[in-house]
């Protein structure tokens, strides 16, 4: 049970420096999830590291709700909002496309990295 406890701990507390970073709020993710029906929000590379600065980008995998329509129109305003919100440069990839990618090194270092921040209950 302790392991759980740490594991959980050090969840909660790499998302308060990932939000200290970001310069947001848990409730504008929380907004900006809903409105687009996103279940899922997570951050992965540099944003995890110490090699993050004023200059890098965001990189952010969403997966969306199944009956949720998605165009790439509607991927490249979830990219515009996410900058606006974020202050930054932000690429956003879905969860279901990198499942599904045939590079599984890719595959492997996003899904395996990835920090969830905002997850429908």
């Amino acid at each position: 049970m302790s392991d759980t406890k740490n594991i959980l701990q050090s969840a909660i507390e790499v998302n308060k420096i990932v939000y200290d970073r970001l310069q947001t709020k848990e409730s504008k993710i929380h907004n900006f999830c809903q409105k687009w029906q996103i279940t899922e929000l997570s951050v992965f590379g540099s944003i995890l590291t110490d090699k993050f600065n004023q200059n890098s980008d965001v990189d952010i995998l969403v997966q969306f709700a199944p009956e949720a329509r998605i165009s790439l129109f509607d991927l490249e305003n979830i990219e515009s909002e996410l900058k606006i919100i974020f202050g930054r440069d932000v690429d956003v990839v879905s969860k279901k496309a990198i499942q599904c990618s045939r590079n599984w090194i890719r595959r492997q270092n996003i899904l395996g990295s990835a920090q969830v921040l905002y997850v429908t209950r």
